[in-house]
């Protein structure tokens, strides 16, 4: 895939439909931290109100990080490719706690409504702000 084609994709959206979210993670109950299990932390998703400068600023600053994803040479992306019996390569993957549990974020949170948060402060004295 030319990276040029994400881009553009990107390029012609538009700014009045971006929203925000504020992802926090949470410790599960009867794990510590330093502990090496898969998936150790519950991820919540929040929706905030945000104005149409912070919203126009965000998506500029967002294309303009594409860009440069564009712009590097060492940054490749590829067709994916159906893994074949013919296939005579070895795959591995390395399961990462961050992805892992971070995928429920992604297919189904989302996709809901999240909740709609007015005041960061109350969220952060129990959960932990992880991405936005």
């Amino acid at each position: 895939m030319d990276k040029s084609i994400l881009v553009d994709i990107i390029g012609q959206a538009s700014s009045e439909n971006l929203k925000m979210y504020f992802v926090t993670r949470i410790l599960k109950e009867g794990i510590k931290a330093n502990s090496r299990v898969l998936e150790k932390f519950d991820f919540k998703v929040y929706q905030i109100e945000i104005t149409d400068e912070v919203r126009s600023y965000i998506y500029e600053l967002s294309l303009k990080q594409f860009k440069k994803l564009q712009d590097n040479d060492e940054l490749n992306f590829f067709d994916y490719d159906v893994i074949a019996d013919e296939t005579e390569h070895l795959f591995t993957y390395q399961m990462q706690n961050k992805v892992g549990s971070f995928s429920d974020v992604v297919y189904n949170q989302l996709n809901q409504s999240p909740q709609k948060i007015t005041d960061l402060n109350e969220i952060l004295q129990d959960e932990t702000l992880w991405a936005y």
